[in-house]
């Protein structure tokens, strides 16, 4: 490698302060925890219910693979229909708009505990996957606009780290939280948490007020 002369200037990695330097900034921004506490929420209460819970219904309740197999490619198609939607729609209040569509997120749970009907749910979980799709451009766009490079790498790591620290508890409490209280219960419980996250994270005036920039 042919490096510029600058380079060997360049100080050597010191890695337990530059991830110090990584918690000082992801800290130092109530509109980053704020958001990354209630998607490490959000996520393992929505991992268990979809992982655990959905098989379960579809199994006992919509004929068996089948109908699954279906309702996650529903997902899917939302997801992808949310990536073109943000080719054009570029919002300016980034995480007002990204949050308040992971209160979606919740309606296919609602319909998994109630509604029970393949097209009901597959329906619920395309709105969710669009609405997901809006919250992951919006955060990155949010990241990477209001965070300095030379930080980015680090804070990203903390936020993948606190999105899905949480994701194999919600999996592993799934199970026993169904046997206490059963499994209608058990998916209006992990929908209530969801919409609970992503409100809690609302009534932030950060949150709402993160501008796009220019």
């Amino acid at each position: 490698m042919h490096l510029p002369p600058w380079a060997a200037a360049v100080e050597a990695p010191n890695v337990v302060r530059e991830l110090a330097e990584g918690w000082g900034e992801f800290i130092s921004r109530r509109w980053l925890w704020t958001v990354e506490l209630a998607a490490a929420v959000g996520n393992m209460a929505a991992s268990g219910a979809t992982g655990v819970y959905g098989p379960i219904v579809a199994r006992d309740s919509l004929g068996g693979a089948a109908a699954w197999g279906a309702i996650t490619a529903a997902e899917g198609v939302g997801l992808l229909l949310g990536g073109l939607i943000l080719l054009r729609y570029r919002p300016q209040r980034l995480l007002f708009v990204g949050v308040a569509a992971l209160t979606v997120w919740a309606l296919p749970l609602f319909f998994l505990a109630s509604v029970q009907v393949t097209a009901a749910i597959a329906a619920g979980y395309l709105l969710s996957g669009l609405a997901l799709e809006l919250f992951n451009t919006s955060w990155l766009v949010a990241l990477q606009q209001h965070i300095s490079l030379d930080k980015l790498s680090r804070v990203s790591a903390y936020d993948a780290l606190g999105s899905f620290v949480f994701i194999p508890l919600g999996l592993t409490v799934a199970g026993p939280l169904a046997e206490a209280v059963g499994l209608t219960h058990a998916l209006w419980i992990a929908a209530a948490v969801v919409t609970s996250a992503s409100v809690g994270a609302l009534s932030v005036r950060e949150v709402r007020e993160l501008r796009r920039l220019d």
